[in-house]
Protein backbone atom coordinates (compact mmCIF):
# COMPACT_ATOMS: atom_id res chain seq x y z
CA UNK A 1 0.00 0.00 0.00
CA UNK A 2 1.43 3.33 -1.10
CA UNK A 3 0.83 6.69 0.07
CA UNK A 4 -1.98 7.50 -2.23
CA UNK A 5 -3.83 4.56 -1.19
CA UNK A 6 -4.00 6.05 2.68
CA UNK A 7 -5.20 9.38 0.87
CA UNK A 8 -1.49 11.07 2.45
CA UNK A 9 -0.26 13.60 0.70
CA UNK A 10 3.38 14.52 1.01
CA UNK A 11 4.25 18.54 1.07
CA UNK A 12 8.35 20.02 1.11
CA UNK A 13 8.90 23.69 1.74
CA UNK A 14 11.24 25.35 -0.05
CA UNK A 15 14.65 26.04 2.60
CA UNK A 16 14.37 29.08 4.13
CA UNK A 17 11.22 30.09 3.35
CA UNK A 18 9.16 29.25 6.35
CA UNK A 19 9.00 33.05 7.37
CA UNK A 20 7.15 33.63 4.07
CA UNK A 21 5.05 30.40 4.05
CA UNK A 22 4.58 29.91 7.90
CA UNK A 23 2.95 33.33 9.33
CA UNK A 24 1.97 31.99 12.61
CA UNK A 25 5.58 30.79 13.63
CA UNK A 26 6.26 34.60 12.59
CA UNK A 27 3.60 36.64 14.84
CA UNK A 28 1.67 33.65 17.08
CA UNK A 29 3.93 30.32 17.93
CA UNK A 30 7.23 32.16 17.95
CA UNK A 31 5.55 35.01 21.13
CA UNK A 32 3.84 31.99 22.58
CA UNK A 33 7.22 30.13 22.96
CA UNK A 34 8.93 33.41 24.56
CA UNK A 35 5.65 34.25 26.93
CA UNK A 36 5.47 30.49 27.66
CA UNK A 37 9.11 30.25 28.50
CA UNK A 38 8.93 33.39 30.69
CA UNK A 39 5.37 32.61 32.98
CA UNK A 40 7.46 28.96 33.13
CA UNK A 41 10.33 31.18 34.71
CA UNK A 42 8.27 33.06 36.70
CA UNK A 43 6.52 29.99 38.40
CA UNK A 44 9.94 28.35 38.85
CA UNK A 45 10.85 31.60 40.93
CA UNK A 46 8.29 31.93 43.05
CA UNK A 47 7.65 28.10 43.74
CA UNK A 48 11.31 26.98 44.51
CA UNK A 49 10.33 24.09 46.81
CA UNK A 50 6.98 23.10 44.96
CA UNK A 51 7.32 20.43 42.37
CA UNK A 52 4.91 21.61 39.64
CA UNK A 53 2.17 18.88 38.24
CA UNK A 54 0.44 18.87 34.99
CA UNK A 55 -1.89 21.78 36.33
CA UNK A 56 0.12 24.01 37.05
CA UNK A 57 1.55 23.64 33.31
CA UNK A 58 -1.73 23.47 32.15
CA UNK A 59 -2.28 27.03 33.62
CA UNK A 60 0.81 28.58 32.71
CA UNK A 61 0.25 27.59 29.22
CA UNK A 62 -3.04 29.00 29.17
CA UNK A 63 -1.68 32.59 30.21
CA UNK A 64 0.56 32.06 27.47
CA UNK A 65 -2.01 30.93 24.98
CA UNK A 66 -4.78 34.15 25.89
CA UNK A 67 -1.94 36.28 25.78
CA UNK A 68 -0.86 35.10 21.87
CA UNK A 69 -3.87 33.13 20.39
CA UNK A 70 -6.40 35.85 19.12
CA UNK A 71 -7.64 36.88 16.00
CA UNK A 72 -5.88 39.98 16.03
CA UNK A 73 -2.39 38.07 16.29
CA UNK A 74 -3.33 35.75 13.58
CA UNK A 75 -4.58 38.73 11.24
CA UNK A 76 -1.60 40.60 12.00
CA UNK A 77 0.95 37.35 11.50
CA UNK A 78 -0.40 37.05 7.85
CA UNK A 79 -0.36 40.77 7.35
CA UNK A 80 3.32 40.94 8.81
CA UNK A 81 4.55 38.06 6.43
CA UNK A 82 3.03 39.51 3.51
CA UNK A 83 0.44 36.59 3.19
CA UNK A 84 -2.97 38.10 2.93
CA UNK A 85 -5.94 36.50 2.45
CA UNK A 86 -7.29 37.81 -1.25
CA UNK A 87 -10.52 40.31 -0.29
CA UNK A 88 -12.66 39.46 -3.20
Amino acid sequence: MGARSKNLHVFCLSAHSSHLLQPLDVAVFGPFKRYNYSECATFVKENISKADTRYDMARIACKAYLKTMSPWCIVSAFKKTGVVPLNK
